[in-house]
Protein backbone atom coordinates (compact mmCIF):
# COMPACT_ATOMS: atom_id res chain seq x y z
CA UNK A 1 0.00 0.00 0.00
CA UNK A 2 1.34 3.70 -0.48
CA UNK A 3 1.61 5.94 1.98
CA UNK A 4 -0.15 9.53 1.10
CA UNK A 5 3.32 11.08 0.73
CA UNK A 6 4.53 9.37 -1.70
CA UNK A 7 4.30 10.51 -5.32
CA UNK A 8 4.06 8.31 -8.59
CA UNK A 9 5.16 9.31 -11.89
CA UNK A 10 1.83 10.25 -12.96
CA UNK A 11 1.95 12.46 -10.04
CA UNK A 12 5.22 14.47 -11.45
CA UNK A 13 2.78 15.94 -14.29
CA UNK A 14 0.10 18.35 -14.44
CA UNK A 15 -3.48 17.10 -14.86
CA UNK A 16 -3.79 18.81 -18.02
CA UNK A 17 -0.60 17.77 -19.53
CA UNK A 18 -1.16 16.52 -23.50
CA UNK A 19 1.98 15.37 -24.36
CA UNK A 20 2.47 18.78 -26.56
CA UNK A 21 5.26 20.97 -25.84
CA UNK A 22 5.70 24.51 -27.70
CA UNK A 23 8.58 27.46 -27.13
CA UNK A 24 7.80 30.57 -28.86
CA UNK A 25 10.06 33.10 -30.25
CA UNK A 26 13.09 31.08 -29.71
CA UNK A 27 16.16 33.38 -30.35
CA UNK A 28 17.74 31.87 -33.71
CA UNK A 29 15.55 29.15 -34.09
CA UNK A 30 11.59 30.89 -34.11
CA UNK A 31 8.87 28.10 -32.73
CA UNK A 32 9.86 24.65 -31.35
CA UNK A 33 6.99 22.35 -31.64
CA UNK A 34 6.73 19.00 -29.80
CA UNK A 35 4.45 16.92 -30.36
CA UNK A 36 5.03 13.55 -29.23
CA UNK A 37 5.66 13.79 -25.61
CA UNK A 38 4.66 10.92 -23.71
CA UNK A 39 5.08 11.22 -19.76
CA UNK A 40 6.08 7.90 -18.88
CA UNK A 41 8.68 7.31 -21.54
CA UNK A 42 11.71 8.08 -19.88
CA UNK A 43 14.21 8.57 -22.63
CA UNK A 44 14.20 10.77 -26.04
CA UNK A 45 16.89 10.98 -29.18
CA UNK A 46 16.27 14.32 -30.96
CA UNK A 47 18.13 13.39 -34.50
CA UNK A 48 18.21 15.78 -37.25
CA UNK A 49 20.55 18.60 -39.71
CA UNK A 50 22.72 20.91 -38.17
CA UNK A 51 20.96 24.28 -37.79
CA UNK A 52 17.30 23.34 -37.11
CA UNK A 53 17.54 24.14 -33.13
CA UNK A 54 18.16 20.71 -31.38
CA UNK A 55 20.50 22.46 -28.76
CA UNK A 56 18.26 25.31 -28.50
CA UNK A 57 14.96 23.01 -27.72
CA UNK A 58 17.57 21.33 -24.80
CA UNK A 59 18.16 24.96 -23.57
CA UNK A 60 14.65 25.76 -23.56
CA UNK A 61 13.80 22.66 -21.84
CA UNK A 62 16.61 23.05 -19.16
CA UNK A 63 15.38 26.64 -18.65
CA UNK A 64 11.72 25.65 -17.51
CA UNK A 65 12.55 22.59 -15.70
CA UNK A 66 15.39 24.68 -13.59
CA UNK A 67 13.23 27.92 -12.93
CA UNK A 68 10.10 25.84 -12.23
CA UNK A 69 12.11 24.01 -9.17
CA UNK A 70 10.80 24.69 -5.89
CA UNK A 71 14.79 24.47 -4.73
CA UNK A 72 15.67 27.11 -7.21
CA UNK A 73 12.33 29.20 -6.08
CA UNK A 74 13.50 29.24 -2.64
Amino acid sequence: MMDKTETTKEDKFPLNFKGNIRFEQVKGVGTIDLTTIHPKQRVYTFIGENGIGKTKLLESLFSVLFLNNKVVKE
